[in-house]
């Protein structure tokens, strides 16, 4: 075997090991996002991490959507900061918002395609909601939305209903 031969098999060699070190290949990590029908849904308000920041939901409201073509549905805002004066009143919740926009009748529902879970702006395509309370003051239910490892939130969460 030459030294030419030899070079060009550990330059090969090394270009692999390069490619998949940058794949993860080797590291045990596994890049999967999980089945949101096997995830159940955490006890206790909603919390997670969003865009790798400790996120809790603190407070929020279910009001009708108001973009074109969603007659019916609601925009429920989950906000991990407390809201000054009336949250039905204020135009901008602040903080890091969680949104999904529902019906209020429905059972349990699973993200994707078009329905999905805003995790502070970005769209979530991963977990499911189950509304458990609708009642004329209050909107109820339990999310997982799995965005990334650094964005994803699991639990309950109640907010007030301003129609």
């Amino acid at each position: 075997m030459t030294v030419r031969t030899v070079l060009n098999k550990v330059s090969l060699i090394s270009g692999l090991a390069l490619v998949a070190a940058a794949c993860g290949a080797g590291d045990g990590s596994v890049d999967a996002t999980p089945d949101p029908s096997s995830v159940a849904y955490r006890a206790g308000n909603v919390s997670g991490r969003i865009r790798g920041l400790d996120w809790t939901f603190d407070t929020g409201r279910a009001v009708p959507n108001s973009f074109g073509g969603s007659a019916g549905l609601h925009r429920i805002e989950l906000v991990n900061k407390p809201v000054a004066g009336d949250i039905c009143a204020v135009p901008s919740l602040g903080g890091v918002v969680v949104t999904l926009s529902t019906a209020l009748d429905t059972d349990e529902i699973y993200l994707g395609g078009s329905r999905s879970a805003s995790l502070g702006g970005e769209s979530a395509l991963n977990g499911k909601y189950v509304l458990t309370e609708v009642t004329e003051s209050r909107v109820g239910g339990k999310l997982y939305a799995h965005l990334d490892d650094d964005s994803v939130v699991n639990g309950a969460f109640s907010v007030k209903r301003c129609d």
